[in-house]
Parts: structure tokens; C-alpha cells; sequence
């Protein structure tokens, strides 16, 4: 297995199912969910949480 890699999953997987099997490998020292991190990271950054939304 490579050094690191990368995993992107269908809209539908559940992230955190594949997070929690990827952390109980060998040798695996951190698994990140990016999305989850950059909406965290929005949500705190934007003072209007609706700048993000989009509706029809």
C-alpha cells in the first residue's frame, strides 16, 4: 500500500462507516474527512450561513 491515498466515495457512502474501517487498518495513522473539515471551516468562518446555500 502506498504512503497515503486517497478514497472518494459516491454521494450516497457513508462517510463515517469508511472513516472508522479505514482507522482499525495497520498502519494507519489518520483518516480525514475533507468535507467535513471544510464545511467546519465555513460554518465558523461565515457570519451568514446562508452564503453557501442554494435554492431554487
Amino acid at each position: 500500500m502506498p504512503e497515503s491515498f486517497e478514497v472518494k466515495l459516491k454521494r450516497d457512502a457513508d462517510a463515517r462507516t469508511v472513516l472508522e474501517a479505514a482507522g482499525r487498518l495497520p498502519g494507519m495513522s489518520t483518516a480525514i474527512n475533507r468535507e467535513c473539515v471544510a464545511r467546519s471551516f465555513l460554518e465558523r468562518l461565515l457570519t451568514d450561513r446562508d452564503e453557501c446555500r442554494s435554492t431554487p
